[in-house]
């Protein structure tokens, strides 16, 4: 508990990492639900023995907001049901639901607290279980959150600290055996300072104990940037640091967030993002992994009710107590029309490329896997 005896020094020049992103300035009661169609050629993520599937997707999503004297609750709710074609023992059903109170305490100082349970269906080589060996099952992703948010300054009109204490449990299943499950404990803020107009210097750092199997591991990360809105056309954010991170091996580098979107013309804009930062790991072979994430994504309008995005993304994966890496390119083109009020059409192209190898001290990739897999989305959805 070494870690937590230090708050006292830290506890201005905390960062905060997850918001509460949740406008409270009018109630919702909405509900949306889509049904799409998906085909994927390489549903397992398999170098052999590739199979070829479709399935339907029936997703509901409701999200109430209810404004009262002084506070306001949010509740979004999402449920998702999976049908397959062939392979019928992979039908599944996802849910998500993400209670949010949020305290009015003056002009200047807000107060959230939020909840979140999330169960989700995967497959090895995809998100959360990257690291599993492929396998022609499912994957269960089950998520935990338990966090409370202190803003201050909420206009951030001169200056604002946002603090956040957060926990969460996180657990991979494989049908009724568990893989792997991990919990942290994190301590986050960021301070920010306006030093112009439209320009804000910041301060962030952040502290978090994680636990795996009886293995702790503490992090603590501090690091200085920016905000700056460019004359309204661009929205830019930066922080980048270093980390310590300590538990049976001592490691340290660097992290950072950074973030760009560009409103070029009324016909298009361009989001740029990347991150790296060192968080504990599911696989059994390292207790935590270096992430970094490359992002740009285009928007063109091409009428008053179409839009054309492009996103091109790079995600990379390091265990820190092993030689190894998994790498991600993904390429994705999807096309929106909304032909009438509340009721729009998606159809979207993806392929993505999934690198996995092991390296040796002379950095020479060994056991290098290589797997592609392209996929078709046909997507039609409805809010009312």
């Amino acid at each position: 508990m070494k870690l937590f005896a230090a708050c006292s020094i830290w506890i201005l020049l905390l960062s905060s990492l997850v918001q509460a992103n949740v406008v409270w300035d009018k109630e919702i009661n909405e509900f949306k639900t889509s049904y799409s169609i998906e085909h994927t050629d390489n549903l397992y993520n398999q170098t052999t023995n590739q199979i070829t599937d479709s399935l339907g997707r029936m997703s509901a999503n409701y999200h109430i907001l209810k404004l009262f004297e002084g506070f306001a609750v949010s509740l979004p709710i999402t449920l998702i049901q999976e049908s397959y074609l062939e392979q019928s023992q992979l039908n599944s059903i996802d849910y998500s639901i993400t209670p949010n109170i949020h305290f009015f305490i003056s002009d200047e100082t807000s107060v959230d607290f939020i909840l979140k349970k999330s169960k989700n269906e995967t497959f090895s080589g995809q998100e959360g279980a990257e690291f599993v060996e492929p396998d022609n099952s499912l994957i269960t992703l089950n998520n935990e959150l338990a966090q409370f948010n202190l803003n201050f300054g909420r206009d951030h009109k001169n200056r604002f600290i946002d603090l956040s204490f957060a926990f969460t449990n996180n657990s991979q299943k494989f049908k009724e055996s568990e893989l792997s499950k991990n919990d942290t404990l994190m301590i986050s803020s960021t301070y920010g300072h306006r030093v112009s107009e439209d320009t804000y210097f910041l301060v962030n750092a952040k502290m978090s104990q994680g636990n795996r199997a009886g293995n702790k591991t503490d992090l603590q990360e501090f690091g200085l940037g920016f905000s700056n809105n460019l004359g309204g056309s661009h929205k830019l954010n930066v922080i980048a640091g270093i980390y310590k991170r300590k538990g049976d091996e001592i490691s340290d580098g660097n992290f950072w967030r950074a973030s760009d979107t560009w409103l070029i013309s009324e016909q298009n804009q361009v989001s740029i993002s990347t991150s790296q930062s060192s968080q504990i790991s599911f696989a059994n072979e390292t207790l935590t992994q270096l992430n970094t994430e490359y992002q740009i994504n285009w928007s063109h309008k091409l009428s008053k009710n179409q839009l054309l995005n492009l996103i091109l993304k790079r995600k990379k994966q390091k265990f820190e107590q092993k030689f190894r890496e998994y790498n991600k390119d993904l390429v994705s083109l999807s096309w929106t029309w909304l032909f009438i009020e509340g009721m729009k059409f998606q159809s979207d192209v993806q392929f993505q490329k999934i690198s996995n190898y092991l390296t040796t001290f002379s950095n020479i990739k060994d056991n290098d896997i290589k797997v592609d897999q392209l996929s078709l989305n046909m997507v039609l959805e409805y809010t009312w």
